[in-house]
């Protein structure tokens, strides 16, 4: 992976997320907010980056959704095309606004869970969730941003607030619809017992092939025009556990053994931790279901991009915080290389290289 401007996005970051570490810079609310903006201009402008670029592309020009049956996308993300439309910007702008309002909604949630170290959970967003969440599945990217706003909202005790942002986040993609449920649970506190229970039946569902059969109980699901595309492809059967996955499952029992007392008394932290857990069951259970675990797991994975945070900052000893700093580093490099791998049906990286075109703001 040698493109510039991946390069330059992972490098800023990482700089940034050092100095603060060290106390070199304090953070900007203005500074955050103006990269977030560059960075939405590249997105915005990429020229032919990612599976779903053609796609969107064509619907912002037609107001059609070619690759669903009704037509149509959910009424959020048709509307604010329609709007963008109306109003003779070019499809580019559209997506830089997309792009932008993901990212800063994640900049808000960073801030409300009191992260010390906001240039951190971008780098660890940059590293894990940013290629396919901007490039590939941006309804998803938004649905996520949405989502974690609820998340936040809704530790608060605002629930009519926080149920409100899951409307706006299946404005953007109907699977939001199901984490409505997951916000009367997600603030909970956890015993040991559950916690060990919980993610036993995941991976016994896994490891048995249970889930094999679980569309022959709800087979509804493959007529929802939503749903049904997702459902078609997943004929591959269980994936099994991946390394992310494994990482995952040791990084969140850690978090939640090493600091029992901070899970029970810091809402925010609990919640984080919360996410994790329920990310894992999810992507176990419904493993046979890729395209639905994948979904739904990476919006409660993305608790990584606040946990690695919390937990650096956590570390009392600087010496240790520095070498849990670069056990940190040597995994986001890891994971982001992988970002770039070729894709296994195309047999090259839809996302690289970078390429943009600055064509002007209105048609």
């Amino acid at each position: 992976m040698n493109d510039i401007y991946y390069l330059l996005l992972w490098t800023i970051f990482f700089v940034l997320s050092i100095m603060h570490f060290f106390g070199v810079l304090k953070y900007s609310k203005h500074l955050t907010s103006v990269l977030l903006l560059v960075i939405s201009f590249f997105v915005g402008y990429r020229n032919n980056i990612g599976l779903d670029w053609i796609s969107y592309v064509d619907f912002y020009n037609s107001g059609v959704a070619a690759d669903k049956l009704s037509g149509a996308y959910e009424p959020v993300f048709m509307l604010a095309r329609w709007l963008f439309y109306s109003l003779g910007f070019r499809y580019e702008v559209f997506f830089l606004f997309l792009s932008f309002i993901s990212l800063y909604l994640i900049k808000k949630c960073a801030e409300q869970l009191g992260v010390k170290n906001t240039y951190l959970v971008f780098l660890v967003y940059v590293s894990l969730f940013f290629c396919i969440f901007q490039f590939n599945i941006v309804r998803s990217g938004l649905m996520a941003s949405c989502l974690w706003v609820a998340f936040t909202t809704s530790k608060e005790g605002k629930n009519k607030k926080a149920i409100l942002w899951c409307f706006v986040a299946a404005g953007f993609h109907v699977v939001a619809l199901l984490f409505i449920p997951l916000l009367l649970i997600i603030n909970k506190s956890y015993s040991l017992k559950w916690v060990i229970g919980i993610l036993l039946v995941g991976y016994v569902v896994m490891s048995f092939h249970i889930g094999d059969i679980f569309l022959d109980y709800f087979p509804f699901l493959k007529s929802i025009d939503r749903v049904a595309g997702y459902l078609d492809n997943d004929g591959e059967g269980s994936r099994g556990i991946t390394l992310g996955a494994a990482f995952n499952l040791v990084f969140s029992l850690y978090l939640y053994f090493s600091r029992k007392d901070q899970y029970n008394q810091a809402p925010n932290f609990r919640l984080i931790i919360n996410a994790l857990i329920w990310g894992l069951f999810v992507t176990s259970f419904f493993n046979s279901i890729g395209m639905i675990a994948t979904r739904v797991g990476q919006v409660l994975n993305m608790s990584l991009i606040f946990a690695w945070p919390y937990f650096i900052h956590s570390i009392k000893n600087k010496g240790v915080a520095i070498c849990a700093f670069l056990l940190m580093t040597v995994y986001l490099v890891m994971f982001y290389n992988k970002a770039f791998l070729p894709n296994e049906i195309l047999g090259y990286s839809p996302i690289f290289p970078f390429e943009y075109n600055f064509t002007g703001v209105f048609r």
